[in-house]
């Protein structure tokens, strides 16, 4: 690839990912799915690494998100709410889950919450929003 191609190309993938996570984080309406917008960065990502010249410290590659929907507060967790990183199959999700217990500085479960096929929810200490289903109950606050 030249020059070029590749400064075109990353202008595009650039502008693409800034709209998805504008789409994403600030109008909540994904634009594309999380493997779709992992691909593309990683694309990005070695498009920038291959050709340094176009270096930008605005890149999608380097910030997280955007900014978000207005209506969060600020929560503090009693336990760390922790990433599942880019994990797209069963081997992805064991590696994170070790690197997981390695910061726990354990080899087994500390708790059920850290069960690797959980429900993706958070853990007891965060409070969840009712569902339309669900009455609000006294402790159901930010």
């Amino acid at each position: 690839m030249q020059d070029v191609q590749a400064r075109d190309e990353i202008t595009r993938l650039r502008g693409l990912l800034d709209r998805a996570n504008r789409a994403y984080y600030t109008d909540a309406a994904p634009i594309m799915s999380d493997r779709e917008f992992d691909g593309l960065l990683a694309s990005l990502a070695e498009l920038e690494r291959r050709f340094p010249q176009f270096d930008d410290e605005n890149s999608p590659t380097r910030r997280v998100g955007g900014e978000p929907a207005s209506g969060f507060v600020t929560v503090a967790h009693a336990r760390p709410m922790l990433s599942i990183d880019n994990t797209y199959n069963e081997d992805e999700l064991r590696e994170w889950r070790e690197k997981v217990l390695r910061a726990m500085d354990t080899t087994e479960d500390a708790s059920p919450d850290a069960s690797l096929f959980g429900s993706g929810s958070a853990p007891p200490d965060h409070p969840q929003p009712p569902t339309p289903s669900t009455p609000p109950t006294a402790d159901a606050g930010p």
